[in-house]
This record gives structure tokens, C-alpha cells and sequence, in this order.
């Protein structure tokens, strides 16, 4: 049989291809399962391994991973490999393949056309074709605490929460965070996540500006210079702080008017529960605080340009000195 198991994460694809071959083969061995990946694989060697039948085994599966020729979503091998890929021979092959021999090909979600492609006319003819949909958070956290219960671990809810977040719902670092907590402990706990799992760059982004608004300048200076750490460059931060107090100043500007959370999301054209923790976060601040907050960065911007001074250097005195400079101008 033939089978094309397509979608947009790859190693959720596989895990899926795996869990069917383990289900009609069980134990795996050198005689019953062949893997090929076709950035480093030719598809003749693939119809090869398809024509020989084991005399040990009375089923085998073969499974070809990363078919770049199968889809526009995954990038292409370097003209001088594929040009060695005998595809006429893997045409003739699925015509008449072997009765004994499961294939299984993946690639990525969005297949190529069979009307120009005689390899996916083939393929669609006579192959199972299935696209799986990208996996739900709540779906991906189900899959963690199983896949930690097979290492007789244990992660709590929160936790395993936290994980989906950071990963950014992405299955294969999910995974690979998940081997790099458990040789750190096998009770997986925040305080583990906040040692070895990065937050998601937009979070860390996003906490410099909250942060200082709940007078936490230490959280902010930590924030701020682990996104420096990771590559991230002082000047591209400042029109990114900015438009966050910009949101936090439209807000208190329709708060004074009386609007509620519901109203002032419409305005917005963002989610309530936004406009509920951005009204949370500003407090006691007022809309003239936070306009001398957006004007100071627009300062700072100014110097980099005219004066070139350091970004780096700059920002930290703007977190330094936040409370100083805004919170007892607000009392």
C-alpha cells in the first residue's frame, strides 16, 4: 500500500507515519522497516529497498521522509542532487508495487498539482492521501503528559501549559524541551521551565512594558537584557515598547470617558481581556504619564540617530529610572 501523510510540522507527521507502521508491524527490525530521507536519499534506492522482499519478516514498511518534490512547502534540494533522482523509476514502481511493501511518503500540507507533474498524477491515482491539521494547544499538552507518563515522569497542568506556550504550539520543540527537562528532573515543574525553557520572544517583549508599569524595574532590566542575550537588537525594541504604550494610552483615554471593557475592545479592534489587564497594568497612571512615556522614547530614538548614542545603554536607564521619572509624577 501507499500511503502520503502531508502536513505543516514535520515531526508530528512522522510521529504519525511511526505510530501507524508500529500498529501493523509492532517491534521494529532491520528486516521488517527502512527509513529514507530524500535530502540526503535517492528514490531509486527507495523503489530498491521496495522490490526486495524480506524472507524474514511478512510485512515491511518504508518510510521516505522530507519528499520536497511532493510539496511547495518544503524547501528544495540543490539542483545537482535532484538531478541525480531517477523519479521514472519511482513512477514505474508505484504503478505496480509490491504487495508486500508499505510505503509511506511525507511532505508538507500543501501538495504540488498533479496537472503538470506525472510523479503526482501517480501518487494521486493510486495512493492513501491524508493532511493532517496542525494539533490544538490543549491537544499538543495532552501529548506531553503522556509523553513524559512514558518516561515515568511527572510535569504539572501549569507547567505543561507554559511548555505548549513557549514551544509557540510547535510539536518537535516541545518534544526536544521536554528530553532537556527530564534529564534535569523528572518532576517537571515553572521554576524548571524558567531555568531551561526560553519564553516566547514577544512575551519577553511584552513583559519589559508591564513591568514597569507595576513599578518592577528589576523584572524589566532581566527581561530586557535576556532579549539582548538572544540577538535582539536595542533599536528594533523601541518602536515595539512604543506601540505598546501606545495601546496602554488609548486605553486610559477611554477609560476616562467611562467606556467599558466591551466598548473600548470594539474601539480597539482587540479582545477584551486585553483592554481588562491593560487597564490592570496602568493603574494609577495617567494618560499624561504615559504620553511623557512615549515622547521620552521618541527622545531616545532622536539621540541614536543624531548623537549615536547606545541603544543598549539608553534603554537601561529608561528601565532604571522608570519608577523615579513616572511614578512620582502620578501621585
Amino acid at each position: 500500500m501507499i500511503y502520503i501523510i502531508a502536513g505543516a510540522d514535520q515531526a508530528l507527521v512522522k510521529k504519525e507515519a511511526m505510530d501507524r507502521i508500529k500498529t501493523v508491524l509492532g517491534q521494529l527490525d532491520d528486516f521488517n522497516f527502512a527509513s529514507f530521507d530524500m535530502y540526503n536519499d535517492l528514490v531509486q534506492d527507495v523503489v530498491e529497498a521496495g522490490e526486495n522482499v524480506s524472507l524474514a519478516a511478512q510485512r515491511k514498511s518504508i518510510l521516505v521522509a522530507n519528499c520536497y518534490f511532493l510539496s511547495s512547502e518544503l524547501p528544495k534540494a540543490n539542483a545537482s542532487f535532484d538531478s541525480k533522482q531517477d523519479y521514472q523509476a519511482l513512477i514505474d514502481y508505484l504503478k505496480s508495487p509490491s504487495n508486500e511493501t508499505d510505503l509511506y511518503f511525507l511532505t508538507g500540507a500543501h501538495l504540488l498539482s498533479e496537472k503538470s507533474n506525472e510523479l503526482m498524477q501517480v501518487l494521486k491515482k493510486f495512493a492513501d492521501v491524508t493532511v493532517l491539521e496542525n494539533k490544538r494547544d490543549e491537544e499538543l499538552a495532552q501529548m506531553a503528559l503522556r509523553y513524559v507518563g512514558e518516561k515515568n515522569a511527572d510535569i504539572d497542568h501549569q507547567a505543561t501549559i507554559e511548555l505548549v506556550k513557549r514551544c509557540n504550539s510547535d510539536y518537535s520543540l516541545m518534544i526536544n524541551s521536554l528530553d532537556k527537562l527530564l534529564c534535569f528532573t523528572p518532576k517537571i515543574r515553572m521554576e524548571d521551565l524558567d531555568l531551561l525553557v526560553a519564553p516566547k520572544l514577544e512575551d519577553s517583549v511584552f513583559s519589559v512594558v508591564t513591568d514597569l508599569l507595576k513599578d518592577n524595574s528589576r523584572d524589566a532590566l532581566k527581561a530586557f537584557r535576556d532579549l539582548t542575550k538572544t540577538g535582539r537588537d536595542p533599536i528594533s525594541l523601541i518602536p515595539v515598547f512604543a506601540s505598546q504604550f501606545r495601546f496602554f494610552y488609548e486605553v486610559s483615554v477611554l477609560s476616562q470617558n467611562m467606556a467599558n471593557d466591551i466598548d473600548i475592545s470594539k474601539e480597539l479592534s482587540c479582545n477584551p481581556f486585553r483592554v481588562k489587564y491593560a487597564r490592570r497594568d496602568i493603574g494609577r497612571y495617567t494618560k499624561d504619564d504615559i504620553l511623557k512615556m512615549m515622547s521620552d522614547l521618541g527622545e531616545i530614538e532622536d539621540h541614536l540617530k543624531f548623537d549615536l548614542d547606545s541603544a543598549e545603554t539608553s534603554l537601561e536607564l529608561f528601565i532604571v529610572n522608570f519608577k523615579k521619572n513616572y511614578r512620582l509624577a502620578s501621585r
